[in-house]
């Protein structure tokens, strides 16, 4: 069997050097807004920072992060789950259609929606939107092995199950012994434990 070594999971020296390049590249204009900030002075700084419209913009914000997470939640979990565990008829469209607002950025299904439904306007039509624009990332990260995860191995669902099934018989006979067991034991193994007097 082949075991990795410290040296073979390092990362090679040319992506440390790109990873580097691109973080230097990025806190640019953070370091911009550090400079200009304290050359402004610290009283000018807190008095910006707890003006009313400053205060309501963060808790507006706050609030709309708040209000996708929920949604999107609400939403990709139970689709994740469906598309993922069962077996639903027709489930490649399903897969298909619960993609599909990736292929379209976010600002071009804003911009959609407010041509649509002129009217829509405030917070809870920001949620609306940004919900059904990013509610699809969360199956994707969720379950990165999707295939994997539908199809477990049923080795490992035995060895799962039988573990849950014999637990509460060995525990104590573990925990009396001290010796842990190095794999997942079946209820035959159970012999070999020693017996609590």
């Amino acid at each position: 069997m082949y075991r990795r070594t410290v040296n073979s999971m390092r990362p090679p020296l040319l992506l440390i050097a790109a990873a580097v390049v691109s973080v230097a590249v990025a806190a640019i204009p953070l370091l911009y807004l550090l400079v200009r900030t304290s050359s402004a002075g610290w009283n000018a700084v807190v008095e910006a920072l707890l003006r009313d419209r400053t205060l309501e913009t963060t808790i507006t914000s706050v609030a709309l992060v708040t209000l996708v997470i929920v949604g999107c939640l609400l939403i990709a979990v139970p689709t994740a789950w469906l598309l993922a565990r069962t077996n639903i008829p027709g489930r490649a469209f399903f897969l298909v259609m619960a993609a599909l607002p990736l292929a379209v950025p976010s600002y071009v299904m804003a911009y959609a929606w407010i041509a649509e439904f002129p009217s829509m306007s405030g917070i809870g039509a920001a949620a609306l939107v940004m919900v059904l624009a990013t509610y699809p990332y969360v199956p994707r990260v969720g379950t990165p092995g999707r295939r994997a995860s539908c199809h477990p191995s049923p080795c490992l669902a035995g060895r799962s199950r039988r573990c849950a099934a014999c637990s509460a018989v060995y525990v104590e006979r573990i925990r009396h012994s001290g010796d842990l067991p190095r794999r997942c034991l079946h209820p035959s193994d159970l012999h070999r434990l020693p017996r609590i007097v």
